[in-house]
């Protein structure tokens, strides 16, 4: 969607990211919606992960991050977001 905003939606589990969707969904918010399934997905694509080189999409306008992952916990991905010049 050309113009629309983007929301980054970071949970590994697939039954919340339904729920989200078809939140999103019947409130009409035409926006879009980038899914990762845990912390360093949400990192790469931010591009703000230190061990792999990306080109860095877009910043999305709002965040939605579940805060118990694995491998990253939704804490440490924000504590990331927050201490990065590009996401500050």
């Amino acid at each position: 969607m050309s113009g629309s905003p983007t929301i980054l939606l970071v949970d590994d589990n697939r039954n919340q990211v339904s729920i989200a969707m078809r939140a999103f969904g019947r409130a009409g918010l035409e926006a879009d919606v980038q899914v990762e399934e845990d912390g360093l997905g949400a990192l790469r694509y931010l591009g703000i992960d230190d061990q792999v080189a990306v080109d860095p999409r877009p910043i999305p306008h709002v965040v939605f991050l579940d805060l118990d992952m694995p491998l990253m916990n939704g804490w440490e991905v924000l504590q990331r977001i927050r201490s990065h010049g590009r996401t500050r």
